[in-house]
């Protein structure tokens, strides 16, 4: 579930918890509790953002997601997080 978690964020480049949730069919405390690993492991990053209110192009967002709805926890896979599924790649 973590590799996959991990996988759907590299795939979409950011995520937040319910997008991450729906995708992959879990409960989105699942989904926390992982993403609390994935992070104390040095694979995540979570980004906040100081415009919280609302999105089309957020202040330090780089999803341009023109959303119109404000982010939950929002999280970017680091360089290290990468090459883990780099080097962890199925044959």
């Amino acid at each position: 579930m973590m590799k996959e978690i991990l996988r759907q964020i590299r795939d979409i480049g950011v995520a937040n918890t319910s997008e991450i949730a729906e995708t992959i069919g879990i409960s989105q405390l699942m989904v926390e509790q992982a993403l609390a690993v994935l992070q104390s492991k040095g694979y995540l990053e979570n980004v906040k953002n100081p415009k919280d209110s609302g999105c089309v192009t957020c202040t330090g967002c780089n999803y341009h997601c023109e959303r119109k709805q404000p982010h939950s926890s929002t999280f970017l896979i680091t360089e290290k997080g990468k090459q883990y599924l780099n080097r962890n790649k199925p044959s």
